[in-house]
């Protein structure tokens, strides 16, 4: 289990997140959080309120973005992301309802570095999210110590 990611998800859906923590379960993920939605994505990320203790509420290896959210969408959070220089390089897996191409195009040039349509089938959905899960736990990646700065 050392080789695996920290995940952060943000998913405002319920049987969506549901769907999340029983695939990690299946996977033997136990390094997860589920933000549900993307202001409290965005508080976890910064590290504010109730994620200050960054031994508790760790930077993430991965985050997996809904963008079809209330309050601060998913596309909110990308711009965000690519605001904040100390958190632009968490690599970010979009994963959506949308198939429309007007929402790849702008999930990617807002630095999106996937985007994946979520499945009607939960088999299909856990098939994709462990192939996620699988490229990002083998893919190199910028290590991000607790002030998002890159370490060696």
């Amino acid at each position: 289990m050392a080789n695996r990611a920290f995940i952060l998800v943000a998913e405002d859906r319920s049987d969506d997140a549901f769907l999340f923590e029983h695939t990690f379960a299946g996977l033997g993920i136990v390094d997860y959080y589920i933000a549900n939605d993307g202001l409290q994505a965005i508080a976890y990320l910064e590290g504010t309120g109730a994620f200050s203790n960054r031994e508790t509420y760790p930077l993430p290896d991965c985050l997996l973005l809904d963008l079809k959210m209330q309050m601060v969408t998913g596309f909110e959070v990308l711009q965000w992301l690519r605001n904040h220089q100390d958190h632009c390089l968490i690599p970010t897996v979009v994963f959506s309802s949308s198939d429309d191409p007007e929402d790849v195009r702008r999930a990617y040039e807002l630095g999106a570095n996937s985007y994946f349509t979520k499945r009607n089938k939960i088999q299909d959905t856990i098939r994709l999210l462990s192939l996620i899960e699988e490229y990002w736990t083998e893919a190199r990646c910028p290590k991000l110590n607790a002030a998002g700065k890159c370490v060696a």
